[in-house]
């Protein structure tokens, strides 16, 4: 969970948690992450940094306030700066990260 009073969307690359942030763990690449509302943490021996995702990532929701765009022809999400893409996963609908604009 974010400091008290910090918005999500208030949180930059680099900013540091002492305490596990709420969210689901995300892995990737032999790597757990945890997701958050569009902001994606690693733990490291400082605690839980704020990290930018890596394309390829799954998350099972787009963070509340997101905003479509179509890019090639095709519905997209954004939020902060991420592309999300809508995509099948065992006959649920689950967001790849497609990029950053």
């Amino acid at each position: 969970m974010p400091p008290v009073g910090m918005r999500p969307s208030a949180m930059h690359y680099g900013m540091r948690l002492s305490s596990r942030p709420s969210g689901i763990v995300v892995n990737f690449g032999g790597v757990s992450f945890i997701y958050d509302n569009g902001v994606f943490y690693s733990a490291n021996d400082r605690g839980y940094e704020v990290v930018r995702p890596h394309v390829g990532m799954i998350v099972p929701s787009l963070p509340m306030g997101h905003s479509v765009m179509m890019r090639d022809g095709a519905k997209h999400y954004v939020h902060n700066g991420i592309i999300y893409s809508p995509m099948h996963r065992n006959g649920t609908v689950v967001f790849r990260i497609a990029g950053f604009i």
